[in-house]
């Protein structure tokens, strides 16, 4: 059993982080650490600055482009080290902006070993994912802000998504697509009601009438609508009432034209939004825990040929009556994990921003493991570093 633990999960993710973690070893082996650049002003094209001469020797140490013979001094801010930068902030998961800050600087600053730790973090997620993952499913990527489709091994579609805010953050796990309801009802959630949205209509008269906001009574399916004159919604805030509110199908619900269905403990799920803007930022973390999908229509297609419906009936599902309901034949896994790294299908090593915290904490547990093991076995356990 224990020889079976310690095999390498067969998913190309996994094997591709192992090829470039080697390549890191190596380079950390040969002392090929890269120079840091240290705190200083917002440099961008056009500037002249002596740190500029440190990060030209800091993106090629790496690889990141080959850099043209500077136009002036190295130490000027050519359009040259501008397109390097851009190509750098896109692999070490920063805005990519050209302009060296102070986001930009501490990717930079990563060392070589915090990275190996990075990749091996990384690798580690991939064995929580089943050996077998099924022949068709859908993989999301928090950290990376994107979805896949998976069939027999390819990813098929790909689109942006929008996750869950710091303090709201998506969490990873696993779970099977059942079902999908066109034009939904947003059932609000009771806390995030008291929290958020209660407050906008009792700073605004009109602001539940105007975002389709309904009261009702409770949450049984006879449940009476409460009109809003009627309704004590400051004793609802203080918990003194309890009622339900939904936001009913249209323009302005928060689900869009669809959610995709996987019950689960989180009550989190993927669905569309009328938010469209959002998806063109380069950080998409604003939902409350759920995931939003930039082009649901395409997606819901594609999930619903398979038990064949044509394009033309899921698009009339799109645009027809509220709260229609589509059972899938066979459910469809979903797995929502969180990787910080990975390597792309050009073979570049490509790092995410940490944004809810979990490298860190994992790797803080790591250590602290490591100290007990150390602390109960002798100095000669230390394990390799």
């Amino acid at each position: 059993v224990l020889q079976l633990a310690a095999l390498p999960p067969p998913h190309e993710g996994y094997l591709r982080l192992s090829e470039a973690l080697q390549e890191l070893q190596r380079k950390r082996d040969a002392g090929l650490d890269w120079p840091r650049i240290p705190d200083g002003p917002l440099l961008e094209a056009g500037d002249t600055h002596p740190q500029l001469a440190t990060l030209r020797e800091r993106l090629a140490r790496e690889g990141f482009e080959k850099l043209s013979a500077p136009a002036q001094a190295p130490e000027f801010f050519d359009a040259a080290l501008a397109d390097a930068l851009q190509a750098a902030q896109r692999r070490l998961g920063v805005a990519a902006d050209g302009v060296l800050g102070p986001a930009t600087r501490r990717a930079l600053n990563r060392t070589l070993g915090e990275r190996i730790e990075q990749v091996r973090l990384n690798m580690d997620r991939w064995r929580w994912l089943p050996d077998d993952p099924g022949t068709r499913y859908i993989l999301v990527n928090l950290a990376r802000f994107r979805l896949d489709l998976i069939e027999n091994g390819e990813s098929v579609l790909t689109q942006k998504v929008i996750v869950g805010k710091p303090y709201l953050s998506t969490p990873a796990f696993a779970g099977n697509m059942t079902y999908m309801v066109f034009n939904p009802y947003w059932e609000i959630p009771p806390n995030l009601g008291r929290r958020s949205v209660v407050p906008k209509q009792l700073e605004n008269p009109d602001y539940f009438d105007d975002a389709g906001i309904e009261i009702l009574s409770g949450w049984s399916r006879d449940a009476q609508r409460i009109l809003l004159e009627e309704a004590d919604l400051e004793a609802h805030q203080q918990k003194e009432k309890h009622y339900r509110l939904r936001q009913a199908p249209g323009p302005k619900n928060a689900l869009g034209k669809v959610k995709f269905m996987f019950p689960n403990e989180f009550n989190v799920y993927l669905h569309d939004t009328p938010e469209r803007d959002l998806f063109n930022r380069d950080v998409r973390s604003f939902s409350s825990g759920c995931v939003r999908v930039e082009d649901p229509l395409t997606l819901a297609q594609r999930i619903l040929g398979v038990q064949g419906m044509s394009p033309a009936a899921v698009a009339a599902r799109f645009d027809g009556g509220p709260d229609q309901t589509v059972v899938l034949k066979e459910p469809l896994p979903v797995y929502l994990g969180y990787w910080t790294a990975w390597v792309d299908d050009d073979g570049r090593l490509v790092y995410a921003d940490d944004i809810y915290g979990r490298d860190e904490k994992f790797l803080e547990e790591r250590y602290a493991q490591d100290e007990l093991h150390r602390s109960s076995t002798g100095p000669q356990a230390v394990a390799q570093p």
